[in-house]
């Protein structure tokens, strides 16, 4: 979550009455975004604004928007832009994340490291969102079972073109909030036996 600037919000429940970025209408940064603060607050007291990405990174520093929300790994090129140019960093925690989290399991209390951006000395707490591959519950388990086991293979390779999967851990991954497809459970037990 970045403001502006010259912003005096200094915490999400200060959200309140104020123009905020979720990202283009329907895209996966959206959706987060949304089912965050429909999660956190009641129906018409943030007014949500979607704009792409170049779009919202102008309205924070022209002060069109009071807030923007970004979905990406860390370090990212866009959030370094905004604090080069003077935006904040707003944490994301405290009592009513932790009840929005129990609502959401697919959200993870995150911290990003102090110095990852420009002007950022200390860490800031914030939210996660693993990456999942979804399939259909009637594809063929064989077939599911040989594209978990194609992914993992190539995670290196994608890891190296693509910097948001850099934090996928095979490890971490049979324990997603949404129920495993069985040939993806196949291929996890596997993995374990060959241990």
């Amino acid at each position: 979550l970045l403001v502006g600037p010259r912003s005096r919000i200094r915490s999400i429940d200060e959200l309140v009455g104020r123009r905020v970025g979720v990202g283009p209408d329907g895209s996966g940064a959206a959706v987060i975004s949304q089912a965050l603060l429909h999660g956190y607050f009641s129906p018409g007291d943030v007014h949500e604004v979607n704009a792409t990405v170049p779009q919202t990174t102008s309205m924070l520093l022209a002060y069109a928007i009071d807030a923007a929300f970004t979905v990406s790994s860390v370090p990212n090129e866009d959030v370094k832009h905004m604090t080069e140019a003077g935006a904040r960093l707003i944490p994301i925690r405290g009592p009513r994340v932790n009840r929005l989290r129990t609502v959401y399991p697919f959200f993870r209390s995150e911290i990003i490291p102090a110095g990852a951006y420009h002007g950022m000395d200390q860490p800031v707490d914030t939210l996660s969102v693993d990456v999942v591959l979804l399939a259909r519950a009637g594809l063929d388990d064989a077939i599911v079972r040989r594209l978990t086991e194609g992914l993992f293979r190539m995670l290196p390779q994608l890891n190296a073109e693509l910097p948001f999967l850099t934090g996928m851990a095979p490890e971490r991954a049979p324990a997603t909030p949404v129920p495993l497809h069985p040939g993806a459970a196949l291929y996890y037990r596997e993995r374990e036996l060959r241990r």
